[in-house]
C-alpha cells in the first residue's frame, strides 16, 4: 500500500513538472513571437517616405508676387572714429567681408591739415 502511494505521488510529481514545461515553453513561444512581430513592425512604420515631385513651369495661371525683406544672419554697426569725406567704396552693402578686408576710405582734411 505504501508503494502504491509513492508510486501515485511520483506520477502527480511528473505531470505537474511535465505541465510546468509546457506552460514555460508556451510562454517562452509566446515572447519570441512577439518580439518577431514587434520587431517587423518597428522596422515597417521606420521606414521613411518621400513624395518628389519635379519643378516646372506652369502653363496658364496667375503670378504671385509677396514683399519681403532679407536680414543678415550677424549685423555690425560701422562707426568712423574720425570725421571726413567717403573718398572711395570699396564693398557694397550685403557682400561678403573677411576680417581685416578694406570697406572704404575716408578723406580727412580736418585732421590732415
Amino acid at each position: 500500500m505504501k508503494r502504491t502511494r509513492w508510486i501515485v505521488l511520483i506520477v502527480l510529481v511528473l505531470i505537474v513538472l511535465v505541465l510546468l514545461a509546457l506552460g514555460a515553453a508556451r510562454t517562452v513561444f509566446v515572447r519570441i513571437t512577439n518580439a518577431r512581430a514587434l520587431e517587423a513592425g518597428t522596422t515597417e512604420r521606420a521606414k521613411l517616405y518621400v513624395q518628389t515631385a519635379l519643378p516646372r513651369t506652369p502653363t496658364a495661371g496667375q503670378t504671385l508676387a509677396l514683399p519681403g525683406t532679407l536680414q543678415g544672419f550677424v549685423q555690425s554697426p560701422i562707426s568712423a572714429r574720425a570725421s571726413g569725406y567717403l573718398k572711395r567704396w570699396t564693398k557694397d552693402i550685403g557682400s561678403r567681408v573677411e576680417k581685416g578686408e578694406l570697406l572704404a576710405e575716408i578723406e580727412t582734411p580736418e585732421i590732415d591739415q
